[in-house]
């Protein structure tokens, strides 16, 4: 297979929004009553909805569904609400900054996930949704989520409880719009406790995961492979996306039509939901998309084909898989999926797909699918959840997505059904029922593709440099003649980085990465560091940092000493900036009275001493702290001053 690095001649269709979110689904990070920007809100009481009858809601399914197995598998309830958290959220303002937090709990739910109908974040605002102590979170979310619908949804977090946690500045404050529609209550366990391995998630366990020995050489396919939330967040499918003919970057995307909901706008896409591991010991950090655009379905080859309303950008690394529309039977291949909403899963076969003339599996739900792959697996099997998945040849195309089949654990030699891609091609003949007016692009005869990587030179202008430790702030403080390691936010595929130095700047280490260390210069002033990442699509947006050098004129200055230290840390408010050695200490008549605050944090971002000056100084005991690079702020006044301290033992 052939992997296309697509020129950007076409680009100017979509705006690159780099609109996606990160949800890491076993967060290690422990949240407490302070959040995730750990603030002190006051207690208020969290939104409740009531406990629910999960018998009932499960023989209310059993009823509707019958025994057809085609339908979406649901794993919950839309529960109607009206709430809106800016009003009802705890607040919270330090300086030109204001925190607020705001919990659901729905009684008793195995999962709960949340709809907006009115969603807005300013300009410089983050937000961050996760489930109960942070074992799983989504964020941070910023404007880059804003959409001409106003409409936004999360995830599904673990268990009943729920909190929506945002940082903007106070003067934008009025702005935020979040309302919530309906909250999702689970009813059915579709995630494990917390376990040292095995699966994480409630599929059988003779599934496979991706990144096993089976999914080796399928690398690039499992990048063009997504989990379905449904517009309510109550069922679960499987798709990928396609490339076209013209290799344009066109995010289309293949599923099954018996997902269909009427309520594709509102989908939620979560590309990369993998286990890192094969026999997983942490789970998955995914990419999660909101929203796509119908673009035809058919009953005939249960096939629909969606434009998501964003294109992923260069730094996703998701990709369209190529497809085949050729009538030959594929001998081997892959299906790539995810089982009750599991992490991805790869099932292999390794016999000829078959091509009966009717359906084997006949479903009231899908009473016209006629025309299929029949696949016998030689390992893993498919399940609720699978719905929609693609099906690869030996040529690592797409030939088909999973409409319906009796597969499972307990049956493994049981047999799958796929809709054919090369039926739906023409489909019912019309632009809203085939494949080809959307996908042939090219307007050519070809009967295959190859994967394309969703590629831009030009990542996000809204993509970050910064000295560690520091990621959001610009313009940045920082000492004279001191040392730093910056970092640039990651782009897919770069090989190396471009940096430009300011005058009296000079490189120490790593001069083409992602992390060089930098000398700043000695005099004071105001100075602009510049980076761009180089990838095998080009070169990436040029991006600026702003940095102060020095107090603006000011002839107080901020001394922290020993620098190396292993046993205390004094941090002191003078008037001049004199040199101040190891082992000496600063006149008195030199220190200032004026008040400051500091905070000595790691590389996490997490506060391990904080104080307010006495007398011009404050004295940090370290003895306890790991040796390593940390970071001092010390705010006076409006000034925010950052140093890096090396702790030694």
């Amino acid at each position: 297979m052939r992997l296309i690095l697509i020129s950007t001649a076409f680009l100017f269709i979509w705006s690159i929004a780099n609109a996606q979110v990160r949800t890491n689904i076993n967060n290690d990070e422990v949240i407490t009553a302070r959040g995730k920007f750990r603030k002190n809100y006051s207690a208020k009481a969290p939104y409740l909805i009531p406990p629910k009858d999960i018998k009932a809601l499960f023989e209310k399914e059993i009823l509707e569904k019958g025994a057809d197995e085609s339908k979406p598998f649901r794993i919950a309830e839309a529960i109607p609400v009206d709430i809106n958290i800016v009003q009802e959220a705890s607040w919270i303002e330090e300086g030109s900054y204001s925190h607020g937090s705001f919990t659901i709990i729905a009684a008793g739910a195995k999962s709960i996930s949340v709809n907006f109908d009115q969603f807005k974040l300013p300009e410089g605002t983050e937000m961050f949704i996760y489930s109960e102590n942070g074992e799983m979170i989504t964020g941070p979310v910023t404007e880059n989520e804003n959409n001409e619908n106003n409409f936004w949804g999360s995830w599904v977090y673990k268990g009943e409880k729920l909190t929506v946690e945002f940082k903007t500045q106070t003067q934008n404050r009025a702005y935020i719009k979040l309302h919530i529609a309906s909250v999702a209550y689970g009813y059915k366990d579709i995630y494990q406790p917390k376990v040292p391995s095995g699966n994480f998630g409630t599929s059988g366990s003779c599934n496979v995961n991706v990144l096993c020995p089976a999914g080796n050489g399928w690398e690039s396919e499992r990048n063009s492979v997504a989990l379905i939330l449904g517009g309510s967040g109550t069922a679960l499918c499987t798709g990928a996306m396609v490339n076209n003919t013209g290799n344009l970057t066109i995010p289309y995307f293949l599923t099954a039509n018996h997902c269909f909901d009427g309520a594709e706008a509102n989908w939620k896409f979560f590309f990369h939901a993998w286990s890192p591991q094969c026999t997983p010991t942490q789970n998955a950090d995914g990419i999660l998309f909101n929203g796509s655009i119908l673009r035809a379905r058919n009953g005939d080859t249960d096939f629909m084909l969606l434009e998501l309303k964003d294109l992923p950008p260069a730094n996703s690394s998701i990709i369209a898989a190529g497809w085949s529309r050729a009538t030959g039977t594929s001998v081997s291949g892959v299906g790539i999926h995810h089982p009750h909403g599991d992490v991805m899963k790869i099932s292999t076969y390794t016999s000829a797909l078959e091509r009966p003339a009717n359906n084997p599996f006949p479903s009231p739900q899908l009473p016209g699918l006629n025309k299929v792959w029949v696949v016998t697996w030689s390992q893993g099997v498919t399940e609720p959840g699978s719905s929609g998945s693609p099906l690869f040849d030996q040529d690592h195309r797409i030939v088909g997505q999973l409409a319906i089949g009796p597969s499972g654990c307990g049956k493994p030699d049981e047999r799958d059904a796929y809709g054919r891609f090369d039926n739906s091609w023409t489909g019912g003949g019309t632009n809203s029922t085939r494949l080809s007016n959307w996908l042939n692009t090219a307007k050519t005869g070809v009967l295959t593709t190859d994967a394309i990587l969703l590629c831009a030179p030009s990542a996000s202008n809204s993509t970050l440099i910064y000295p560690s430790g520091q990621r959001g702030v610009n313009p940045v403080t920082l000492c004279a003649g001191c040392s730093y390691n910056f970092l640039v936010d990651f782009v897919a595929g770069a090989t190396s980085y471009t940096w430009l130095l300011p005058p009296g700047f000079s490189f120490i280490s790593g001069q083409n990465t992602s992390t060089p260390g930098i000398l700043t210069s000695m005099s004071e002033g105001t100075y602009t560091l510049y980076c761009s990442a180089n990838n095998a699509c080009g070169s990436s947006y040029t991006h600026s940092l702003v940095i102060n050098i020095g107090g603006g004129g000011q002839q107080q200055r901020i001394a922290a000493y020993p620098n190396p230290t292993s046993t205390d840390l004094t941090i002191e408010s003078r008037q001049s900036d004199l040199t101040i050695s190891n082992n000496s200490t600063t006149a008195s008549s030199l220190l200032t009275n004026e008040t400051f605050s500091a905070k000595l944090i790691d590389q996490f971002n997490s506060e391990l001493r904080k104080g307010i000056s006495e007398n011009g100084k404050i004295v940090f005991d370290v003895r306890n702290i790991q040796k390593g690079i940390y970071y001092l702020h010390v705010i006076r006044g409006q000034d925010l001053v950052i140093r890096q301290i090396l702790i030694e033992k």
